[in-house]
């Protein structure tokens, strides 16, 4: 089997409820991120940021549910993590999946 470089995003479904705001919270745990470390959440084109606590390598997301409700089962969906390296930031994707929808 090939060798594997670069980084492979985490696969994961991302759970939508008519009605329900989207919550989650992704940690790393033992890890710490530079200062101005951000998360980003992308469900075709739109993006919602998360509040990153760059202390507890934490990234929580938070989307009302009338800008979720819209959105429909097995739309495509990736979350950017972006750490503040000089002199540019070092972006990839953590995360990449489909919405899955349990109404």
């Amino acid at each position: 089997m090939p060798a594997i470089l670069g980084f492979v995003p985490n696969e994961a479904y991302l759970i939508l409820a008519t009605g329900q705001d989207f919550v989650c919270t992704i940690r790393c745990p033992d890890e710490q991120w530079a200062v101005g470390t951000t998360a980003t959440l992308d469900i075709n084109g739109t993006t919602w940021p998360a509040t990153v606590d760059e202390s507890e390598a934490t990234a929580v997301f938070r989307v009302e549910s009338d800008e979720t409700d819209p959105i429909i089962d097995g739309t495509p969906f990736a979350i950017y993590l972006s750490f503040p390296d000089t002199p540019d930031p070092m972006d990839y994707k953590w995360f990449r999946g489909i919405v899955k929808r349990v109404d």
